[in-house]
């Protein structure tokens, strides 16, 4: 039982830290080159300890720089102990910063951007708040229901993808445009 214990614990860990440090869960299908074979005496054999059972982990597609938001949260559930409750708590707080931070990149951007092409980033933001706010829905009503309280980190995990992708993709075209502002606008002006 207190093996159990500490293997939840270990995974409503990693599940709040990805949650706080924005990774993302992806499905692929992994395809296994050299397979042994197993023999019957091999499968006959007492499993692995924990302690024997080496701990693999998937290479990142790219380094994740550490953003401000990402360090405060683990910080947050650092100081809160990896209670469920502090864990979803960090993460509530962590969303309201990545909105702030949609919401800084959003004036950035109407800041420097023609009106025509603002005006596209002010529609997508609409039918992006209107997605936010299913997809929070989807999230909660859907893992709150299952039995476990790690399920609410789950879905607290998933809403902050969400906002957390929003901000990357506006801190994107903000200093992509930036770059072209400063080189062609402001160097002809």
């Amino acid at each position: 039982m207190k093996k159990i214990l500490q293997i939840l614990i270990i995974i409503i860990s990693a599940v709040s830290l990805a949650a706080c440090i924005g990774l993302t869960l992806k499905r692929k299908s992994v395809q296994l080159a050299n397979v042994q074979e197993t023999t019957q005496e091999e499968v006959q054999k007492e499993p692995a300890t924990a302690e024997e059972t080496p701990i693999v982990e998937a290479p990142s597609e790219e380094p994740e720089e550490k953003h401000p938001i990402n360090i405060e949260c683990q910080e947050c559930i650092k100081r809160k102990n990896y209670t469920t409750f502090g864990m979803n708590e960090c993460v509530d707080i962590a969303n309201e910063a990545w909105l702030k931070e949609i919401d800084k990149y959003m004036l950035m951007l109407k800041q420097i951007m023609p009106s025509e092409k603002y005006t596209l980033i002010a529609d997508s933001q609409k039918k992006w708040e209107a997605y936010q706010e299913a997809a929070w829905k989807a999230s909660q009503e859907i893992m709150y229901e299952l039995p476990g309280s790690i399920h609410t980190n789950f879905a607290k995990g998933m809403q902050a993808g969400v906002v957390k992708r929003r901000a990357s993709d506006l801190e994107f075209y903000y200093s992509e445009y930036k770059q072209y502002y400063d080189y062609y606008i402001k160097n002809k002006e």
